[in-house]
């Protein structure tokens, strides 16, 4: 069986968009049903999708995460929090105002959201409009 390891700036990418998807998808209400566990399906895809994004903009997020304050976990929960229109993402950091960087990087997947919902297996699901050519 060939192992293959993933780059750890995807791996933090990663990290900091599943947390963060979870975090923001979960229910108001503290009684809402809600799970910690992500399906198999929904991991695989996250993935694809953060490996996606990175490969598209890797120039753009290298710089990103070369400025003082900014790092590959947040750039992965920017990506998260931007796609949906949280209010807060990329455009919105102090670090990436210098050269349009955040704009740039939001204008890349502000119009691509995807969500996570709770499935009767108890699971949670992932649902992404991601386009296939960047997958």
């Amino acid at each position: 069986m060939q192992h293959t390891s993933q780059p750890p700036e995807l791996i933090a990418f990663a990290a900091g968009y599943t947390s963060t998807a979870w975090e923001d998808s979960r229910p108001d209400d503290p009684e809402a049903p809600w799970s910690d566990r992500f399906s198999e399906d929904a991991r695989l895809h996250m993935a694809a999708d953060c490996g996606a994004f990175l490969h598209a903009h890797r120039a753009e997020l290298t710089e990103a995460c070369n400025r003082v304050g900014y790092a590959w976990e947040q750039a992965g929960a920017d990506f998260w929090l931007t796609r949906n229109g949280a209010g807060v993402g990329f455009w919105d950091r102090a670090q990436l105002e210098e050269g349009d960087l955040g704009r740039r990087l939001a204008d890349a997947c502000r119009s691509h959201p995807a969500e996570l919902e709770l499935g009767e297996d108890g699971e949670l699901h992932y649902l992404s409009d991601w386009p296939a050519a960047q997958r």
